[in-house]
């Protein structure tokens, strides 16, 4: 979360400083709505292309569950239930291949 900031701050685009992209969920996510949430995320590629699987974690501040993770997903406040095959947006931890 860190280094989009410090882009910013050096003078990069708003658009560049936040790389992400949207993928498909591979099964149904939950949230309790309310507020924006960032659900950490491995991805699977099928013939489809990359597919996002949570990583099960205790809270925000699981940091074994946050190494396991290729990134986070983002849950927006207004969604509680996002079924397999939703879209959503994704943002990587590092440069995937």
């Amino acid at each position: 979360f860190a280094l989009p900031a410090l882009r910013r701050l050096s003078g990069w685009e708003a658009r560049r400083c936040r790389p992400g992209f949207r993928v498909r969920l591979a099964v149904r996510v939950a949230s309790k709505g309310g507020r924006t949430r960032f659900a950490p995320v491995r991805l699977v590629w099928d013939v489809c292309g990359p597919k996002a699987v949570p990583v099960k974690t205790r809270s925000s501040a699981d940091l074994v569950s946050g190494g396991r993770a290729d990134g986070a997903i983002v849950l927006p406040p207004d969604v509680r239930l996002l079924d397999a095959g939703a879209f959503v947006e994704f943002r990587p931890w590092r440069l995937l291949p």
